[in-house]
């Protein structure tokens, strides 16, 4: 299994690991560290240019800071894994973080 994941994504990420880290209680480089150990393959703005337009059409005046992940969600045909309800109503497949632990890992015990 593979993650796609924008570079400014990632960038995104990187950027929030020390107040994730500091939140948790851990070290910033151990997070950097699991972040490294994911399955992300990086995607240039290029790969997925010719479905800026229609993203743009279905989330800007939602967030345009998304416009770029549901292009890349777009262009690949695949579910977007977030969190973020900008995406509802946009016509694509979303998984959130529970929702991929359970397809995943299946259903916790009880």
């Amino acid at each position: 299994m593979e993650f796609a994941v924008t570079g400014t994504v990632l960038e995104e990420v990187r950027a929030y690991l020390p107040a994730l880290a500091e939140k948790l209680g851990g070290s910033p480089a151990l997070l950097e560290l699991a972040l490294d150990l994911l399955p992300l393959r990086v995607y240039a703005p290029r790969a997925y240019a010719s479905t800026i337009p229609e993203a743009r059409r279905r989330i800007e005046w939602r967030d345009p800071d998304d416009v770029d992940v549901l292009a890349l969600t777009l262009r690949l045909g695949v579910p977007l894994w977030s969190n973020d309800r900008d995406f509802a109503d946009t016509g694509i497949e979303r998984f959130t973080t529970a929702q991929l632990l359970r397809v995943l890992f299946g259903s916790p015990p009880r």
